[in-house]
């Protein structure tokens, strides 16, 4: 299926991608020699609280991610319905968009982490728009049917490249008329 022009911003085979998938491939923008951040924690971390807590402190503060949010906000649809936050950590992309988009019907946000879901739980327990589940990103995302918008920050990078081409196929596939 064609997914036109969506942007997308991650890593594939060792690398950020800043780039657009156009008609199920995807046209990387920044080229091979843009600047790299530096490695995730290993995904077995997120098992430790005090690696959590450490992680959720730094990131709220880096620059790179407050831009990033912002420009999700700059291109969410008009209507957005359902959202799917993949790799949802604390729940804190899902909170923003209904922050800002109060007409959302529903949020669902998944993560393998049990110390990530409790504090995204904790997060949900303000909304009940907002739910919560287990779910690991190296398995089809295809149980939690479609959306107008389906969101990551920060997960993807985690899975083998094999996977992360599969799991956006899947996503195109799950996308609403007009979702992104």
């Amino acid at each position: 299926a064609a997914w036109g022009g969506k942007l997308f911003l991650g890593t594939l085979d060792g690398r950020l991608i800043d780039g657009r998938l156009i008609d199920g491939r995807l046209i990387d923008v920044a080229g091979p020699d843009a600047e790299q951040p530096e490695a995730a924690a290993e995904p077995s971390g997120w098992r430790d609280p005090a690696i959590v807590e450490g992680y959720l402190a730094r990131t709220d503060r880096l620059a790179p991610r407050r831009a990033g949010e912002q420009a999700l906000l700059d291109v969410v649809p008009s209507h957005v319905g359902r959202v799917l936050d993949l790799g949802c950590g604390d729940g804190r992309l899902g909170a923003l968009v209904l922050e800002h988009h109060p007409e959302v019907d529903e949020v669902v946000c998944v993560d393998r982490s049990a110390e990530m879901l409790q504090r995204a739980r904790a997060r949900s327990a303000e909304d009940a728009r907002l739910s919560v589940h287990s779910h690991d990103l190296a398995e089809p995302i295809t149980r939690w049917g479609d959306f107008d918008l389906i969101v990551s920050g920060l997960a993807i990078h985690h899975l083998d490249d094999d996977r992360k081409r599969a799991l956006f196929g899947e996503i195109a596939a799950q996308l609403r008329p007009g979702g992104v």
